[in-house]
């Protein structure tokens, strides 16, 4: 029947209901599935209604009594009786039964209660019932893209008199007393329009002061520091290599930044490339001679860290599948990962065997994104590794010693196995969103309904680290808690690529969520500081569709995080214009901290920043990449409020050096360098 009214064949779709209904007259989802199709298809309104009346009275456990009182209202709605129609409306919202592990949003439903409340002519509510429906968002966007039109028309026809002209978004806000972060969509007059990227990485290549973007490892775009950017690929000699993401680093320790572009090696050729900037706006080809960094793997996820501290950025690389061709039971043979480190000498050396890089019994597996943190507090960074194909995850613990253990499984974040399945990971990120002075951990999984018995939802893992200690016998934490769910962090089956950053200035980090896949939106998560988040994508004006990488950074210094997301759909850059209502308001602080190393890594990278202001600490990383091959601004940004007093910054090298400032002024952007002594 779905196929029938694809095809737009209705006399068939009447015909053939007509048939199940007859042969099938005791079963609710036959039933409930001949109304709606009659409703979709604008037949019989009243057979509809008849149809979806005895579904409900058939429904004995009342399990689907939201669902089935749903096709009643619509086919009420049809039928001219909005009257009624609005009443079972509101009785189906009711009977919903949501929770965060549920992709349901109840869109739908409060799409119909405004269509019946439109059509007896209360428009202010139908108005909110839609609003509603927008915010709430849903899967594949069916509903609230319909609820996104219907609020415009009705906001045309009925209500924009009463509003003095204002626009559609700034009434729905205030209606809601929205005080979040309002975003512009600036991807047009930015120059970024009609690009279709894969991977974003934020570096300020030509050290202007201003975040320059690196597009899917080939395409570089300076930013003129006027809002505008421009493609400089031609200028810089980097283009045509075929490459699928990049990740910034200053890899020579001469004080500008050098990249690595991953590739996926899909013809066959050796495109991995390693970039070392010339320092007049170019850059040279050093893939060979830093020791042939480079091979015929599907890489999918990179970042940079320091493996001991001796001040030289070191390389990650998660490999993924091999070729399967068309053969799906070879799915997830992996490719090797490979470590390699920096020799300061201009060369790399693959020393994965020697640090312990070995997953469980040798199975290669299907990597997809590298994010290195110190999750332990040890002084040393640590490697977590998202794996796909329901593979299991690895936390590669830094030993001290040049060497790595896997310790995901004890700690429960490798996943959740069942029968042998474990996650579907995409990208992931560290942030401490719990303000406790420990990184935490989200996973974006990719989960589809038909496989969720044996695949995890994205999951949110509470590091224990701070709270809890080392177990005395072992040296190693408690296992993380996971609290997506608890927290409020919806599932949605095709998460993609997590971003932690301060988008509100209030202290503590939100989190940014892309989802691949056409139709399938973006989540903008609100900290509300006690360990609970609010989606407010739509009324911050940043749901998009589609996306893979995404990344933040306050390119245009105005003091608020950016957003970029990478689409097939269409690259987006969002920039932060503030708090929904603040005219007129005291603004809220902030402070960018930039560390530049002279024993450690001169781009900082690894860094923990810590600025306590009355008691109160927050911290952040600088990261060499994250998610799955994006990478935020190496300056560490951090929201402060409303304090309006100076603030004390501890920058913590890697190789050992730690700066501290006192009574920092806010509102501005600092430079900490390490000491040589």
């Amino acid at each position: 029947m779905v196929t029938l009214k694809r095809l737009e064949r209705f006399d068939d779709v009447e015909a053939v209901g007509r048939e199940w209904v007859a042969l099938y007259p005791h079963d609710p989802e036959t039933l409930n599935l001949v109304a709606s199709s009659y409703v979709s298809c604008t037949l019989s309104p009243d057979e509809a209604s008849a149809h979806a009346r005895r579904a409900i009275e058939l429904n004995a456990d009342g399990e689907k009594l939201a669902e089935y009182g749903l096709t009643l209202a619509r086919s009420l709605i049809a039928a001219g009786d909005h009257v009624t129609a609005e009443q079972i409306a509101l009785q189906t919202i009711r009977d919903l039964d949501i929770d965060a592990d549920d992709e349901e949003t109840g869109a739908a439903h409060y799409f119909v209660l405004g269509e019946a409340r439109e059509g007896v002519g209360e428009h202010e509510d139908a108005f909110d019932a839609y609003l509603h429906a927008a915010v709430v968002g849903g899967r594949k966007n069916t509903w609230s893209a319909l609820a996104d039109t219907a609020l415009a028309e009705l906001y045309e026809r009925k209500l924009r008199r009463h509003t003095r002209r204002r626009g559609l978004l700034d009434v729905s806000r205030e209606r809601l007393h929205y005080d979040g972060p309002v975003f512009a969509d600036v991807t047009a007059q930015a120059g970024l329009a009609d690009r279709r990227e894969s991977r974003i990485a934020w570096g300020d290549y030509d050290g202007d002061g201003f975040d320059d973007l690196l597009l899917s490892g080939r395409v570089l775009m300076r930013n003129a520091g006027d809002g505008s950017f421009q493609d400089v690929t031609d200028e810089a000699g980097i283009g045509g290599t075929g490459t699928n993401g990049a990740v910034w680093a200053d890899v020579d320790n001469d004080g500008d930044l050098d990249f690595y572009a991953t590739s996926g090696a899909t013809e066959g050729e050796k495109t991995d490339r390693l970039w070392i900037n010339r320092g007049d706006g170019s850059f040279e080809d050093r893939t060979e001679a830093a020791g042939g960094m480079t091979d015929l793997h599907t890489t999918e996820g990179a970042a940079w860290g320091d493996i001991d501290g001796d001040g030289f950025v070191d390389l990650y690389l998660a490999s993924y599948e091999r070729p399967t061709g068309g053969d799906r039971s070879l799915l997830g043979r992996g490719f090797p990962d490979i470590l390699y480190k920096n020799m300061g000498d201009g060369t790399f050396d693959d020393v994965t065997a020697a640090a312990g890089i070995v997953p469980p019994f040798s199975r290669d597996l299907a990597g997809r994104g590298v994010n290195w943190a110190d999750y332990d507090n040890d002084g040393d960074l640590d490697i977590f590794v998202s794996n796909y194909r329901l593979q299991e995850n690895f936390l590669w613990r830094n030993e001290g010693d040049g060497t790595f253990a896997n310790v995901a499984p004890a700690l429960g974040i490798a996943g959740t196995e069942t029968d042998g399945w474990w996650g579907h990971t995409i990208g992931s990120e560290w942030g401490d969103y719990d303000n406790d002075g420990d990184l935490d951990l989200f996973t974006a999984n990719l989960a589809h309904p038909r496989y969720i018995d044996v695949s995890d939802m994205s999951m949110l893992y509470e590091n224990p680290w701070r709270t809890d200690g080392p177990t005395a016998e072992a040296g190693v934490a408690r296992p993380f808690r996971q609290r997506r769910n608890a927290a409020g962090v919806k599932f949605a089956e095709t998460h993609s690529d997590p971003s932690w950053g301060d988008v509100d200035l209030d202290g503590d980090l939100d989190l940014f969520i892309t989802s691949i896949y056409p139709k399938c939106g973006t989540f903008l998560y609100r900290n509300d500081g006690s360990g609970s988040f609010e989606d407010i994508t739509w009324l911050a004006g940043v749901r998009t569709f589609n996306g893979w990488g995404s990344a933040m950074s306050d390119f245009d210094l105005d003091g608020d995080l950016d957003i970029a997301v990478a689409s097939s759909d269409g690259f987006r850059l969002f920039r932060n214009d503030g708090l929904a209502g603040s005219a007129g308001e005291r603004p809220r602080r902030w402070l960018g901290v930039r560390a530049v190393g002279r024993r450690s890594n001169a781009a900082g990278i690894g860094a923990r920043v810590t600025v306590d202001r009355g008691g109160r600490s927050q911290i952040r990383e600088i990261q060499g990449g994250k998610g799955t091959t994006s990478q935020h601004s190496l300056t560490a940004f951090f929201g402060l409020e409303n304090w309006d007093l100076p603030v004390d910054v501890t920058v913590d090298f890697l190789g050992g050096g730690t700066v501290r400032l006192v009574d920092v002024t806010t509102d501005q952007v600092i430079t900490v360098v390490e000491s040589l002594e």
